[in-house]
């Protein structure tokens, strides 16, 4: 009995006359691999209750990872080997080939996967590592695929930009207003610097233009720059709008020409990595693809350095 509850005072209903039924109804199924011993109990064999056993040689992450870019692509082994030498960009995108380039097997991760005797135990990252092992030059071939695909984008990005530094630069040149500024700031230096050898240039470097800002007056109150100012307002009043005649120069000043040219070289050496993976061992539809892209894109690459120059 238990206390305090219903089962305190309920009682057992006798249906032994159904039992016979209920057996008949209600009986588990004898699992098939059972047998008996001598005593008569039952024994269950182990590959009645055992569950496969998936391996997993590959880190965790990584593992995962892999399962998270490639599973959704609902693509067996071999198609993904396949869409890889093909350079299938209907099935990669840029994305999945970035992911792939930074999963890359490393040579003791393939050593150890093909020691392992049980490989259809293996789990999905070391099936697909397997898969792929024997492509020429995997990790390379990957770095190559990513630069074509992001090759288009990283063009659009440069391209404004030097349009824009060009732009102004030529507004600057054709600027008589600009031209005359500059000449002033010139006569202003020759004569400050008249008692040295600074006193009769011909010209000056742009980047002298801030040192105006660093050359004081007597007493600390004003600097060169200050001056130059005044001078303007007071007898050259028709270049205080000089600014006009240059509009592009605050957008052309907000893109770094050091950087710029970074990025031109980082595709060059993109370019020069395809150029020496064509010269390598590769099957022939990396080939045909790749001297396509290399041939398309080494004219544009020129074409921008030469308009950057």
């Amino acid at each position: 009995k238990i206390g305090n509850t219903f089962w305190n005072s309920a009682k057992e209903i006798e249906i032994d006359e159904f039992h016979g039924e209920i057996e008949s109804l209600f009986c588990a199924n004898p699992l098939q691999g059972k047998s008996k011993d001598s005593g008569g109990s039952i024994e269950i064999s182990k590959s009645a209750v055992q569950k496969p056993t998936v391996v997993h040689l590959i880190d965790n992450q990584k593992a995962n990872n892999l399962s998270i870019i490639l599973q959704p692509l609902k693509m067996s082994m071999s198609d993904l080997r396949s869409s890889i030498l093909k350079l299938d960009e209907s099935k990669f995108q840029v994305e999945i080939v970035t992911c792939l380039l930074k999963l890359a097997p490393t040579r003791e991760e393939m050593q150890e996967l093909l020691g392992f005797p049980e490989k259809e135990k293996l789990g999905f990252a070391e099936k697909f590592y397997l898969e792929i092992y024997d492509i020429p030059r995997y990790s390379v071939r990957m770095e190559c695929w990513e630069f074509k695909l992001n090759f288009e984008e990283h063009v659009q990005e440069i391209i404004p930009q030097i349009q824009c530094i060009l732009e102004a630069s030529q507004q600057i040149t054709n600027s008589s207003k600009f031209r005359q500024l500059l000449e002033v700031v010139l006569s202003l230096g020759n004569f400050v610097n008249g008692g040295s050898f600074r006193g009769s240039a011909y010209g000056f470097r742009f980047d002298c233009l801030t040192k105006m800002a660093d050359t004081r007056a007597i007493g600390n109150k004003k600097t060169l720059l200050h001056y130059f100012g005044n001078l303007l307002t007071s007898k050259f009043p028709n270049l205080l709008n000089y600014m006009d005649e240059i509009p592009s120069i605050n957008a052309a000043s907000k893109v770094g020409s050091s950087t710029l040219r970074c990025e031109i070289a980082d595709l060059r050496k993109g370019l020069q990595l395809i150029g020496n993976e064509i010269d390598q061992e590769h099957e022939e539809n990396f080939l045909r693809k790749m001297r396509e892209f290399f041939t398309s894109a080494s004219h544009r690459l020129n074409d921008i350095e030469a308009s950057f120059h």
